[in-house]
């Protein structure tokens, strides 16, 4: 049979790459310009749009440029700021007056869980931000070098794990940065995976597969 290509959402900015996650049975979206929710096959305004009724002291997660799902919310990466939604699955609500992590300076490139915390990059810096309720989320410095931009994989660690030659029970992170493959696990370890020359690539797009993995970069 042949392919069928049906748009879902229309009206995005063009070239604006999207990140998507995907939590409680729906797929959320965002380029950093727009964003949205997917369900049912139906694209929708995330959080129902701007006459929704929400509580006075809750607003309207912003459009990231990055998503993640960590513990029954959904971080948000906003240029240097990573915001978050409430609790216990309200993904559609954030809180205004505290709902992000203190900032650690550098726009966000790298916003990827584990199965206790999240490894943050900057374009100074990885960090990781362990815990699962933000408000006593603590931080530590993983890796000096900043990561790609869009070069990463992140997965069930028995399938990272196949390629990258070691066992790794729980969810993994692989990115690149400049000198080469991280691998980010849990507890906020990283350590370098292989070295390589990828000095001076501003962006990347990477692939994996059962037997191996795939990163394109543009300079």
């Amino acid at each position: 049979g042949g392919v069928t290509v049906e748009t879902l959402a229309s009206g995005l900015t063009p070239g604006a790459a999207l990140s998507f996650v995907s939590a409680a049975g729906r797929i959320y979206y965002a380029n950093g310009r727009e964003m949205g929710v997917i369900e049912d096959g139906v694209a929708g305004a995330w959080g129902g749009g701007p006459d929704a009724e929400r509580p006075s002291d809750a607003a309207t997660p912003p459009a990231g440029h990055l998503l993640e799902r960590h513990a029954v919310r959904i971080f948000i990466a906003v240029e240097d700021a990573v915001y978050f939604t409430r609790g216990a699955g309200a993904f559609h609500l954030m809180d205004p007056a505290g709902g992000f992590l203190p900032g650690r300076g550098g726009r966000v490139r790298l916003l990827a869980a584990v199965a206790d915390g999240l490894f943050v990059g900057t374009d100074q810096e990885v960090f990781f931000a362990a815990g699962h309720d933000p408000a006593a989320f603590t931080y530590r410095r993983v890796m000096d070098a900043p990561p790609i931009p869009g070069a990463c994989l992140r997965g069930p660690g028995v399938d990272l794990g196949r390629v990258a030659g070691r066992d790794l029970p729980d969810t993994a992170v692989i990115w690149a940065d400049a000198r080469g493959l991280c691998l980010g696990t849990s507890g906020g370890v990283a350590t370098r995976l292989a070295q390589l020359p990828l000095s001076g690539l501003g962006h990347g797009a990477a692939v994996s597969g059962q037997v191996s993995w795939l990163f394109l970069f543009k300079g």
